[in-house]
């Protein structure tokens, strides 16, 4: 485990020698445990984050957070601890009905809910009219008919949607 986070480390390093707060790898023949070797990388990938922030603001998209481990999540949360006042906006997607009580990102979001720079937007899926819009688009006029089942089978998921009306109409 800790070649492998000593690897990843010798990697940042390699694609972001000029960084501000990168210190380049670490020394190979001082041993490093497990945490260390966890602390440095994610110190790492905060120095890259908040050093690329510092020259404009940056915004880091973070989509299918439903799928994240808790590795990952231990990172994030040091990330978002970390990058506090830097000009750094940090967009995370999820399914909701993925994020079960036991899901590593769990916790996070019930941390990050309670703070006021954390705003949650829920987003739903189309309306019956919007739905026959979006396969007006894709189908024409002919599949408009299909709209209501359609959207009732999707839920109005844009995504499902287009997929769905694809397929029908495909010879």
């Amino acid at each position: 485990l800790r070649e492998r986070h000593h690897g990843l480390e010798l990697d940042l390093a390699r694609l972001f020698p000029d960084l501000p707060g990168e210190g380049g790898p670490a020394d190979p023949l001082v041993p490093e445990d497990a945490a260390t070797a966890r602390y440095r990388l994610f110190e790492a990938v905060t120095g890259v984050l908040t050093g690329a922030a510092a020259s404009r603001p940056c915004l880091l998209i973070l989509d299918d957070l439903h799928w994240i481990e808790k590795p990952t999540v231990l990172l994030l949360r040091h990330v978002l601890r970390a990058a506090v006042g830097a000009p750094l906006l940090v967009l995370v997607v999820y399914r909701d009905v993925e994020v079960v009580e036991a899901h590593p990102l769990r916790g996070l979001l019930t941390e990050l809910r309670s703070e006021s720079r954390t705003t949650s937007v829920e987003l739903e899926g189309l309306t019956a009219d919007a739905s026959t819009e979006l396969i007006r688009t894709i189908a024409g006029e002919g599949g408009a008919g299909r709209a209501p089942d359609l959207h009732q089978q999707t839920g109005g998921n844009p995504l499902f949607l287009g997929e769905l009306v694809r397929h029908l109409s495909d010879p």
